[in-house]
This record gives C-alpha cells, structure tokens and sequence, in this order.
C-alpha cells in the first residue's frame, strides 16, 4: 500500500491507492511494528541491559531483544511462546520490524531466568491459591516495567484508574497449577491503565 495525494487525480476517502508488491513484503500484522517502535521510543533497550541479567551464553539476542520479542507476542495475541514461529514466518512483519525474532527456545531460556524454585519453598501446603515472592530476575522486570511507563506517562496525568485482571497462559510442566477454571498452567497478572 502506499499513499499518493489527491493531487495524482485520484479521489478517495482517505489518501492512498492499492498497489500490487511482493507476496514477502505483506503482512496482517502492520499495527505490531508500532509496538517496537513505542518501546524502542521509551528507552526500553538501555532499561533491559541495565537491569536484566546477562545471558549465560553471549551469543544470539540480547536480553532487550527477547523481551521485545516477548511484549509483541503478547500484542499479537499469542497464547503461549511456540506462537513466536507463526510472527517469525511473516517475512512482511520481520522486514518491517528490521530483523528476525528470536526462537521459541530462546524465548524459554530467557524466561526460565525469572523462575526461582527458593521463591516457592514457603508454600502452605493447604492453599491452593498463594502468590509467591517475586524472584531476583521478575524485581529486574519490574525496575525495568516501572521506567518504560514512567517515560511513557504524560507528566500532567493526576489520575490512574487501573484494570487489573489475571489471564490463565496453559502449559503442561509438572510444575504448572491448576487454574480456578480448571486449566493446568500459569496465571501472570495483566493491569491496564485507562488514562494512557
């Protein structure tokens, strides 16, 4: 697609004509590179390398490109990290957003270092519902989280009306629970905030 003014002689709605481009260039997805490009905006990438740890190995994507990877899957309505190969495929997207995304592999490696298994030692074996400690690794997130919205805040805005909403993510690990609705898996906390 591209935009032509009303100047070319054609008259329309909105300002643009349909052209005919490469299969690879096309995506269904052009809201997603938006995304990036607000976190990109915010800073997001220095945050990560600040407060995140390092990789154990220093090859392939760093902590800041797997967490993007991760925020625009999400965005995406992906369920679950293995929904990463159907973005990866999308030659249009990987083009829009200047590279390719990292595997699904490297998303759980990435993800396996907010889980501390010190942090459910004190579980009451006679809850079903316990929230546990928030490891070393999810503080980091959370340094990380509490700036990228700061930066993205309007300094004028007085008011913050929050939904907060858990979401049920299905996994099949041992370690996974089951959800109040009966799915085995995992149920991270999701808080939007209406004024921005």
């Amino acid at each position: 697609m591209s935009l032509r003014s009303k100047r070319d002689g054609r008259r329309g709605i909105l300002p643009f004509v349909i052209e005919r481009g490469e299969r690879e260039d096309v995506t269904g997805r052009a809201g997603l590179p938006l995304v990036v490009e607000t976190m990109r905006a915010l800073g997001m990438e220095d945050l990560a390398q600040a407060a995140l740890p390092e990789p154990k190995r220093r090859r392939g994507f760093t902590p800041a490109q797997k967490l993007e990877a991760l925020v625009t899957l999400l965005a995406a309505g992906g369920d679950r990290v293995e929904d990463v190969r159907i973005l990866s495929e999308d030659q249009g997207l990987e083009r829009l957003l200047g590279g390719p995304l990292p595997s699904p592999d490297a998303l759980l490696d990435f993800l396996g270092q907010f889980h501390d298994p010190a942090c459910w030692e004190a579980r009451p074996s006679d809850k079903k519902a316990w929230v546990a400690p928030e490891s070393l690794g999810l503080r980091a997130l959370e340094t990380v989280n509490r700036e990228v919205v700061a930066r993205g805040a309007a300094r004028t805005t007085t008011r913050a009306t929050i939904d907060h909403d858990g979401t049920i993510i299905e996994a099949h690990q041992r370690d996974a629970t089951v959800a109040y609705e009966g799915t085995r898996g995992y149920q991270p906390l999701v808080a939007v905030w209406a004024e921005e």
